[in-house]
């Protein structure tokens, strides 16, 4: 320690200032006391409460990093140094590092959540110390093995067993369960659970669990094999069933453990309490009694196997009774609402019990009919199409059950057919009537006979719903028998229809062919079908002028008919009448009328554009045609339609220029097919001869031009001059076939020329116009520049339109001119409008101005004379 001399006074600066005081007393420490000499001097050192030291290191960390162990912190520096720690946790040496919650102590646990992590410790100063100190890391954390496990529980069947620890304590694992016959060859059980229930198939085995170390624990161990043993059954056996031969006895077993495994022994004896003997072969939960077993008791003994042992013996049943050997077959017939009667029981005079049955198929599997339990059973509706059997079970002292032979298909009983249906005609067809009961289902035979009560033979292969008569059959009277089939049963004939008639002919088809008639070729004309089909007929063919009064052709009494030249214009229809075995005569529907092709067209005309082309020399002359001109651009080439060209003449356009033109004509009425004529061209130009105006020469007005030929395609440039005869200068913009004055063209002279394009040629120009003049002023509102109102500055200006502005305004108020609206009043306006080029007030009627100032107030009163624009505008200002 360094020394001062009396009297001398110094400070050091060790973190914070020490005031050295020399006194002739003890050496004083604030807030404590502490005396240190100096050379036998006393000095008193005065330490300034509110300071503090700072933290400048901290020792390396002591402990293991693994989990499970405990960290302690180093010692800081300055030694005794206060504190507080956080512990914190990193995935790599070098961070980032945060915080472990709760982990605030000088020592640290580690647990699964820090594995492979690395740990360090900040401690930071409090009361006389400041400052954070960090420590170098520990890690990273190493898995802790684990050391031991036990386990709990009974090690017999049915009980389970679980893990009771995993040493250390709290570690975490995975389980696998493992079972061994010699305790040293072990496989797994395949269950991975924390607890397992041992099974029937343990019993005998060596079951221990490894587990191995899950997160922060590592290892494996196993648990102290266990042997497992048989587990005793207790409990209560009963027998259900009645005790008679054929019926089958069941167990029903309530046992402790519930799902041991048993075996089964039916046994016998002669007696309730006599000596039970085993049945050979008896060895289910269920047993079928015999008739061996007649007059016997019967229990049945349940042992315990498989890991289970112990054995329980039910309480007795019987004795058993005299089994039934048969019941006779069923009386009665199987048809709805019959009644049927059970067969005798055998041995005669047993008492029994009946029970009707019924199955879709004789086979079975047949089911109980409710309420059917005595021995006659009457057939309901829900009976049809089953078969039926009668099952007797034995009573009192007889058991057993005896069932009869089937009886069946149930069925219903056809009771009636109706008259057929149909006209008894030759060739009609005739269908079975209604049967009774309705939809029953049933074959047919139809019959006939010489007469309406027979007697009827069968007709071969007439054995459909339905019967076409034959020539056979006229003459005769016919019935139809329907015989039940499927769920119906019995026979039943219809009443009689007839006599069957010869068949009258019911139509004949349209004609086929084309009726028409050309020179030199030949159209034939076929009859249509006759029906019946197959009906014998002769035919006459007939024509009309107006399809409803006819005339025999002569001659024509053919299936065909081949038209005349005389036939032209008129209907055609052919009547078929009736022969051999058929009556009647029917006629066709019309053809026609009968119709002539269209032979031959020429055309007239020059090829022109503008001209006009013709349709001529039409063959045959006086026929109805339509028009379809066509254009081609290579004489021999393809041609196509002109639209809207369809009428016998037409006018050349300028898009028909040097194209080759045909016209082809379509019959109409009674004209059939298409000619075509022989091209004319190619088409020629046709030159412009001239081009006139039409319409008024005066600004805002429209002139047309009107070039001759009328539609020459052509284009157009409109142009003016300040004389008629001098230089005319094209107008920009005016090429169109109109032209609206504009004012820049007042006082000047308007022409146009037109050049002709695509079939029209050269060009022309018309005649000059009168000299444009100028349009009168047409818009009535006038609107001052300023605003009308006290205080303000009568306005100078009115707002300019295209048509016109002000030259001057002058305002007064009475008699006095002013230039302001000072005072209330009456004031007066007088606005002297100028035309601008193009416009003139001449021709303005009186008063036809209105005045409005900038805001849009109206002038009480406004007036002009005609053909002026000088304005007097009076308003008045409150």
């Amino acid at each position: 320690m360094n020394r001062r001399k009396k009297g001398g006074g110094a400070v050091r600066k060790i973190g914070l200032l020490l005031f050295l005081v020399l006194i002739f007393s003890v050496f004083s420490f604030t807030p404590s006391l502490s005396k240190y000499v100096f050379n036998s001097i006393f000095y008193t050192v005065s330490i300034n409460a509110s300071a503090t030291f700072d933290l400048t290191a901290i020792g390396a960390t002591s402990g293991t990093p693994q989990v499970g162990s405990t960290l302690t912190a180093g010692q800081l520096t300055p030694s005794g140094a206060t504190a507080n720690y956080q512990w914190m946790s990193g995935s790599s040496p070098g961070g980032p590092y945060s915080n472990i919650t709760g982990a605030t102590s000088s020592s640290y646990t580690l647990n699964t959540n820090d594995y492979g992590k690395f740990i360090r410790v900040v401690a930071t100063g409090y009361g006389y110390y400041s400052g954070s100190v960090t420590s170098e890391y520990s890690g990273p954390v190493l898995a802790c093995p684990l050391t031991g496990v036990t386990v709990s529980g009974i090690a017999s069947v049915g009980n389970t067993l679980s893990v009771a620890s995993v040493l250390p304590s709290g570690a975490t694992a995975s389980y696998n369960w493992m079972r061994s016959l010699d305790n040293s060859t072990w496989t797994s059980t395949g269950v991975t659970a924390s607890s397992y229930t041992l099974q029937a198939g343990d019993y005998g085995y060596y079951i221990k669990v490894v587990a191995t170390g899950t997160g922060g624990y590592t290892g494996s161990v196993s648990s102290s094999p266990l042997q497992v043993s048989a587990t005793s059954i207790t409990g209560t056996v009963t027998i259900t069933g009645a005790p008679a031969a054929g019926n089958t006895l069941s167990s029903v077993a309530n046992l402790t453990p519930s799902g041991a495994t048993v075996t089964y022994q039916w046994m016998r004896s002669t007696s309730p309490s006599g000596a039970y003997t085993d049945i050979s072969g008896a060895t289910s939960s269920t047993y079928i009694v015999q008739a061996a077993d007649e007059g016997y008791y019967i229990k049945l003994r349940v042992t315990g196997y498989n890991g289970y042992t112990g054995t329980i013996t039910s309480d007795y049943v019987g004795p058993v009774a005299t089994s039934l050997i048969s019941i006779g077959p069923i009386s009665g017939s199987p048809q709805y609402g019959s009644t049927l009667t059970a067969g005798a029981v055998t041995p005669s005079g047993a008492t029994v019990t009946y029970q009707w049955q019924r199955a879709l198929d004789p086979a079975g599997p047949y089911s109980d009919i409710a309420s059917a339990t005595s021995n006659t059973y009457t057939l309901t509706n829900a009976d049809v199409g089953y078969y039926i059997v009668v099952r007797a079970t034995g009573s009192g002292n007889y058991g057993g059950t005896v069932t009869s032979a089937y009886i069946g298909p149930v069925t219903y009983p056809i009771t009636s057919i109706a008259a057929p249906t149909g006209t008894p005609q030759y060739t009609n067809t005739l269908t079975a009537g209604a049967v009774a009961p309705y939809s029953a289902t049933v074959t047919y035979q139809w019959q006939s006979g010489a007469s309406s009560s027979g007697p009827f033979t069968d007709i071969s292969g007439a054995t459909s719903s339905t019967y076409t008569l034959t020539a056979n059959d006229i003459g005769k009277y016919i019935v139809v028998k329907a015989t039940g089939t499927g769920n119906y049963s019995g026979t039943v004939t219809s009443p009689s229809v007839g006599p069957v008639a010869k068949r009258s002919l019911d139509s004949l088809g349209a004609i086929s062919g084309n009726a028409a008639w050309a020179s030199g070729s030949t159209n034939t004309l076929t009859a249509g079908s006759v029906a019946p089909s197959g009906a014998t007929v002769t035919y006459q063919w007939y024509n009309s002028t107006n399809g409803s009064t006819w005339s025999a052709i002569s001659g024509a009494t053919l299936a065909t008919y081949t038209t005349q030249s005389s036939d032209v214009g008129k209907y055609i229809r052919v009547t078929a009448t009736g022969t051999g075995n058929y009556e009647g005569s029917v006629s066709s529907p019309s053809a026609g009328p009968v119709t002539t092709p269209v032979t031959g067209v020429s055309i007239s005309g020059t090829a022109k554009c503008g001209n006009t082309l013709t349709a001529s020399s039409i063959l045959p002359s006086g026929a109805t045609v339509t028009y379809q001109w066509m254009s081609s651009s290579t004489a021999g080439g393809i041609y196509t339609d002109i639209a809207g060209a369809t009428s016998s003449t037409y006018v050349l356009q300028s898009s028909d220029y040097q194209k080759y033109i045909k016209v082809k004509v379509t019959g109409t009425g009674i004209y059939t097919d298409f000619a075509v004529s022989s091209y004319v061209g190619p088409v020629a130009s046709t030159a412009l001869t001239s081009v006139s105006i039409t319409g008024t020469a005066k600004v805002g007005q429209t002139l047309t031009a009107n070039p001759v030929p009328a539609g020459a395609t052509v284009t157009y440039q409109w142009k003016s001059s300040l004389t008629s005869g001098g230089i005319y200068t094209n107008i920009s913009g005016a090429t169109g076939p109109t032209y609206t004055i504009q004012p820049s063209q007042v006082n000047r002279y308007i022409k146009v020329t037109v050049t002709g394009t695509g079939g029209y040629t050269g060009s022309v120009t018309s005649a000059a116009t009168a000299k444009v003049t100028a349009a009168t002023v047409n818009i009535s509102q006038v609107n001052l520049s300023g605003q009308v109102g006290l205080g303000r500055t009568c306005p100078t200006s009115v707002t300019a339109t295209d048509q016109f502005t002000s030259s001057s305004i002058t305002w007064k108020r009475g008699s006095k001119t002013v230039t302001s609206f000072s005072v209330a009043g009456t004031y007066t306006a007088t606005i002297s409008l100028s035309a601008k080029t193009g416009y003139t007030f001449s021709g303005v009627p009186a008063n036809f101005f209105t005045v409005f100032d900038s805001v849009g107030l109206q002038a009480n009163t406004t007036s002009n004379s005609a053909s002026s624009g000088t304005i007097t505008a009076t308003f008045v200002i409150s």
